[in-house]
């Protein structure tokens, strides 16, 4: 994930926003309007479909470590990097993600958000 530093020392996402709000989501049971997460979908630990982040927590699941215990690598750029650079970073990124997905076939993962 990509952050930019700016002069007032927010940071900014270049890159990563999606896996963020899902970290977030997870963790809430729900997206921001609501619709709740859960998983579902899942063919090899099929037993844990439609359970939230809370139903593993409350079941004291292994997963739950697992995912509490996660490291996220942060890449910072500062603040006083030219514009034209954190554009170029965020568009470098996007290429490679979208050649990511090509070859894995999807980047979609065992969280999804539930049909309205």
């Amino acid at each position: 994930m990509w952050l930019h530093e700016q002069k007032d020392e927010r940071k900014e996402v270049i890159e990563g926003q999606q896996r963020l709000t899902t970290i977030i989501a997870s963790e809430r049971g729900h997206f921001d309007d609501g619709a709740p997460l859960h998983l579902q979908r899942l063919e090899i630990l099929e037993t844990l479909n439609s359970n939230t982040y809370a139903d593993l927590k409350e079941g004291h699941s292994p997963f739950v470590s697992s995912f509490e215990n996660y490291i996220l690598c942060l890449r910072l750029v500062k603040h006083e990097t030219d514009p034209a650079g954190v554009f170029e970073v965020r568009q470098h990124w996007s290429r490679e993600l979208e050649c990511s997905a090509d070859q894995a076939g999807s980047l979609q993962g065992p969280l999804h958000r539930s049909a309205a």
